[in-house]
């Protein structure tokens, strides 16, 4: 029993670590800074906890129930931070907050939440691990022995609840995950002690976890105004949901959401403004509007957004076709209910679910695309790094035919030196991959830039392209073709993004900050 204890107690601390990330991220994200505050505080009430109980097992005065006591008492707490935790995140979110204003309140907010939510919990279950030890020393009358026996079952359990946690119960929901862990604590007490303080404390855990289930609202953090929710999903990834206002216009938005999202949709719309609309000029950047066939790959597809504006270009009779790759089937799943894409761009769409961009591309023919769409975040502030290297632009550019077009989306707020900094390193990375042919567009009245690169041909000229764009087209989108609006070329100084050495993230989180700074 005092194993299965052991066992139990390990796979609730880091199953806490795990889903207490998932559970922050609708208001606060799923960053790396997300991510870095957890596992220090984590780390931190660990440590307190295993010093505060190896003073308990010194007086070695009912250990067990003490024990039993402390697991209990951990999941007591989680369970009372179920229902606290959205009151107490929404207190650091104003109403119509933007995503610039809120990087640093992220950063802080989810540090106290850390502390206030998942550091007492693991704290109360860590103390178990050295009382745990006390006893089994004296079960097998060896103290080394005790402690190499609880402390490999203990980190067995933390394995499992790593893997049970990402791969199985957050995926079924936070509340479920949640759930889950009390019960684990739960069933560790009773393994190590019957007394009725203990049986109590169960029967009260139970009543809470019932009582909860019933009357705790489901909160819509940082919904826009005027917005109402049409459905949410829980991934291994991130939180998604489906949002409508009041004009049908639909967003689906990742984590914390605020004025952001990762794709839109408007029934009958095809230019839906923002980014995406930027990515009509990639075949006619290719020089292929107007033939075929035409092959393009979107990274990052989300619901297929930028499927709408390709289709506006390239005739619906001719024969082009896009694969998008999506890694979370949430998302692709909550498109196809939600925010489906019209039939005449639906038959050219084939979409591949459940991979890596990177390594889906690796799948590809050499010389065999048009063109390559990348829109993938991590989470609202962070392009993935290995999406943003000189190695993966050069994956990009084989293949791509001579001509082929790339095309990047870009989150950056202001126009401070931080955001040139970080722009500046993309273009001068991509530089490198497609010998300088690189230009960067602004998204007129937005925080986004379009990065175009073009494989072994430069891109038209300003003139040129005014020539090339076909009559129809929206005023933003003309906007951002103006020369104000466009840089090209390969910047002289610029910090290479590596494979092996990468600063982007904290370049971006910079960036971020310094906009509301």
């Amino acid at each position: 029993m005092i194993l299965l204890a052991a066992f139990l107690a390990g796979f609730a601390v880091l199953a806490i670590e795990i889903v207490g990330v998932h559970w922050m991220a609708p208001w606060f994200g799923a960053s790396a800074l997300i991510w870095s505050n957890q596992i220090g505080v984590i780390l931190f009430a660990m440590a307190l906890g295993g010093w505060l109980g190896g003073r308990i097992a010194r007086r070695g005065l009912s250990l067990p129930l003490r024990a039993g006591l402390a697991l209990l008492a951990a999941a007591l707490y989680l369970k009372l931070g179920e229902w606290l935790l959205p009151y107490f995140a929404m207190a650091f979110q104003e109403e119509g907050m933007l995503l610039e204003e809120a990087a640093g309140i992220f950063f802080s907010g989810s540090l106290a939440a850390s502390l206030f939510f998942f550091a007492a919990p693991v704290l109360a279950a860590s103390i178990a691990t050295p009382i745990l030890i006390q006893v089994r020393s004296t079960q097998t009358g060896n103290a080394g022995q005790a402690a190499g026996e609880v402390a490999a079952v203990g980190t067995l359990g933390s394995l499992t609840g790593v893997f049970a946690a990402t791969f199985f119960l957050v995926p079924l929901g936070v509340s479920d995950t949640l759930l889950a862990v009390s019960l684990a604590l739960a069933l560790a007490a009773l393994c190590l002690s019957r007394q009725k303080l203990v049986l109590a404390l169960v029967a009260l855990l139970g009543f809470m976890s019932i009582l909860f289930s019933l009357i705790l609202p489901v909160h819509g953090a940082a919904l826009p105004a005027d917005a109402k929710l049409l459905e949410s999903r829980t991934s291994s990834y991130q939180a998604s949901r489906v949002i409508e206002f009041p004009d049908a216009t639909r967003w689906l938005q990742v984590n914390e959401g605020l004025d952001s999202f990762q794709s839109v949709w408007k029934e009958g719309e095809v230019f839906l403004g923002g980014y995406y609309d930027l990515f009509a000029l990639a075949p006619i950047y290719a020089g292929q509007s107007n033939a075929e066939p035409f092959r393009c790959w979107l990274l990052g597809a989300g619901t297929g957004t930028a499927v709408l504006p390709l289709s506006y270009v390239l005739r619906p009779d001719s024969d082009w076709s896009v694969v998008g790759v999506e890694i979370d089937s949430a998302v692709a799943e909550l498109g196809e209910k939600w925010m489906p894409l019209p039939q005449e761009a639906r038959s050219h769409y084939e979409s591949l679910v459940g991979i890596d961009a990177r390594a889906a591309l690796r799948l590809v023919e050499a010389n065999s695309l048009d063109c390559v769409l990348l829109d993938a975040y991590a989470n609202q502030f962070e392009i993935p790094t290995h999406l943003a290297s000189i190695e993966f632009f050069r994956e990009v550019a084989s293949r791509l035919r001579v001509g082929g077009v790339f095309a990047m989306n870009v989150g950056a707020p202001g126009t401070g030196e931080t955001t040139h900094f970080l722009l500046d390193a993309l273009r001068g990375s991509l530089g490198v991959a497609f010998d300088g042919n690189v230009r960067v567009q602004r998204v007129p009245w937005s925080r986004n830039w379009v990065l175009f690169a073009r494989r072994n041909q430069p891109l038209p000229s300003l003139p040129e392209l005014a020539q090339l764009l076909p009559s129809g087209l929206p005023a933003s989108l003309g906007a951002a073709c103006l020369p104000g609006q466009v840089k090209d070329g390969a910047p002289r100084t610029f910090h290479f993004l590596f494979d092996h050495s990468n600063p982007l993230i904290s370049i971006q989180l910079k960036a971020w900050w310094e906009a509301v700074s």
